[in-house]
């Protein structure tokens, strides 16, 4: 619980940075969008938790997060990282294996 609480500070603290600072850095009509970067990174390193694992619902407090400071539809974002963060997951439980590393 203190886990996923700490993650909701820092995605909030990032969609704030993404939605006040970035936006000043667009290259070509394209931002920098930091909580859907760390919302990727973190599916991809976190050990399997089953199906609904912090990651996920992390994933779905910054879509929301995302969606409060744009101007777009509302449940566009977490529609995006819930998914991403769907297929992240069953990517990796699918189609990649981690070696263990083994006492020399």
């Amino acid at each position: 619980m203190k886990k996923l609480l700490l993650a909701v500070f820092i995605l909030y603290f990032f969609v704030l940075i993404h939605a006040s600072f970035c936006v000043h850095f667009g290259f070509l009509g394209c931002l920098f969008n930091l909580p859907i970067i760390i919302t990727a990174v973190w599916n991809f390193f976190e050990k399997e938790k089953g199906f609904f694992s912090p990651a996920l619902i992390a994933s779905l407090i910054a879509g929301f997060f995302l969606d409060v400071y744009s101007s777009g539809i509302i449940g566009f974002y977490i529609l995006i990282l819930g998914t991403a963060a769907v297929f992240i997951k069953i990517f990796l439980k699918n189609y990649v294996r981690v070696p263990f590393a083994r006492d020399v």
